[in-house]
């Protein structure tokens, strides 16, 4: 250790000869006699780009400062100084080796400081408006990342995204596009991702459309990469040469996709989603959301595959009729869940991918809506529904569908004490479940037809309906 330790010293002290070391003397000497009379900070920033000069200046004041009041504050990006490949890279690292091992030395992990305490402070030093969803999604996006907030805090504000009001105070003013990078961070992480192998790109472009974390199986099987490539890639020099991705910290589950990645900045994540072109991106997406599907058919177990993560991926495909079905499955799971406001939205959606032409599809939505919006109480779009599923069932002209949305407005109408709307709508369901045969539909709609005739107190008309529900009820044998 101490042979190598003195080998990395000639060669950094062979940097600096002849009048060059003179320079550096006085330097040293200036700088000394400036600290006797106060301490003395020396700030360096970006040292992976130290040119050779300066390298050996670092060294130098390094070997001769130990007993001044002279503090050397230097930052650099370990992932950058990993790429350096010639001289002058290995030059750097021998420098800052040497810096790290000096006794007085303190190394900072800048990667874990509190980010939203920094962008707090930093929005903070002006006047402003800025409320607590605005910051929470600037650190989203740039995880308190110093050059990339601040490039974002001017990128949003030339784009009239920020602006001041009459009080002088900056605030959001519209929506705010988070997509669009600032071009000086796009630059950034574009020459460092133009360094990947290609195919290394491709795997990162097929983790980058399932999001900030991924699947090292899905990514790999899209890339067409033997999976344990694709393993000893992610683990290897995109983690610890170029700092693009780092282990999930998860558990590795083979029912859930096998080792989980995470990109180490969201801002990598969009760089490489943004620059896919709009044919690779939709093919990308397709093949994702293929590969998560057949997993989670053939999982015993749960897969951790969501439908929402599915019908995301499909309808970014274009392929709006499985990204409808895996909505419908998921509305289907938050109603178990007594989630109704979720499968509201869920079904909403669903509805949007179905095409107006495709009216049974649109009734089965609706049937679902309209039963989420009966356990939220929300009578008005419940009525809504309704009419839709009544104009559905119309153009259909299918028994079942007429009388299914003919039992529901019956049933609408009663539970908003309109008992006569009620009995005339039970007149029709009954005729539809007779001709039917559907001895269970002409059960509700007698129920119903009592219970409406004894909220408008017509007992008599009340007694015929429950008698004929008892006939009814002694010929229907539910299934157990």
């Amino acid at each position: 250790m101490q042979a190598s330790s003195d080998a990395e010293g000639r060669g950094l002290n062979n940097q600096a000869k002849g009048p060059q070391l003179a320079f550096f003397d006085q330097l040293t000497h200036f700088l000394m006699r400036l600290a006797r009379h106060a301490p003395l900070l020396l700030a360096l920033d970006n040292l992976h780009w130290a040119d050779a000069g300066t390298i050996a200046l670092i060294h130098h004041l390094e070997q001769r400062l130990n007993r001044s009041h002279i503090l050397i504050a230097a930052a650099y990006c370990p992932g950058a100084l990993a790429l350096e490949q010639d001289e002058l890279g290995r030059f750097a690292g021998q420098a800052l080796h040497e810096l790290r091992r000096h006794p007085l030395a303190t190394l900072v992990d800048l990667d874990r400081a509190d980010g939203q305490r920094f962008i707090d402070d930093l929005l903070d030093r002006t006047a402003n408006r800025f409320d607590e969803p605005l910051r929470a999604a600037l650190y989203r996006h740039t995880e308190g990342h110093a050059l990339f907030t601040v490039e974002m805090i001017h990128a949003l504000a030339e784009r009239g995204a920020l602006s001041q009001d009459r009080d002088g105070r900056w605030d959001a003013s519209g929506v705010i596009d988070w997509n669009a990078l600032p071009p000086l961070v796009e630059a950034l992480i574009g020459e460092r991702i133009d360094r990947l192998l290609s195919s290394n790109r491709r795997l990162l472009e097929a983790a980058c459309v399932q999001g900030d974390e991924f699947s090292a199986q899905i990514a790999a099987e899209v890339s067409r990469m033997d999976e344990h490539l694709a393993v000893a890639r992610l683990s290897g020099d995109l983690a610890t040469a170029h700092h693009i991705v780092a282990s999930s910290g998860r558990p590795a589950d083979a029912a859930a996709s096998g080792l989980r990645y995470r990109f180490r900045h969201h801002l990598f994540q969009a760089y490489l989603y943004n620059t896919l072109d709009e044919g690779r991106r939709v093919w990308l997406h397709r093949a994702v959301g293929s590969a998560l599907e057949a997993q989670d058919a053939q999982a015993k177990t749960a897969s951790g595959v969501t439908p929402q993560a599915l019908a995301w991926h499909f309808t970014q495909a274009g392929e709006h009729a499985r990204a409808a079905g895996h909505l419908r499955t998921a509305s289907q799971g938050a109603l178990a869940a007594h989630a109704h406001v979720t499968a509201v939205d869920l079904l909403t959606q669903a509805l949007a991918l179905t095409p107006p032409e495709d009216h049974s599809a649109r009734f089965a939505l609706l049937a679902m809506r309209e039963q989420a919006h009966t356990l939220l109480r929300d009578q008005r779009s419940r009525a809504q529904d309704v009419g839709e599923l009544e104009r559905l069932a119309a153009l259909t002209q299918q028994p079942s569908q007429q009388l299914g949305a003919a039992l529901r407005r019956a049933t609408l109408a009663e539970e908003t004490t309109h008992y006569w709307e009620a009995i005339t709508g039970v007149n029709a369901a009954l005729t539809l479940a007779v001709a039917a045969g559907d001895l269970a539909a002409q059960v509700e709609a007698h129920l119903l037809a009592g219970r409406s005739h004894w909220w408008r107190g017509e007992i008599r008309l009340r007694t015929p309906a429950m008698s004929v529900l008892c006939t009814v009820r002694r010929r229907w044998k539910p299934r157990r």
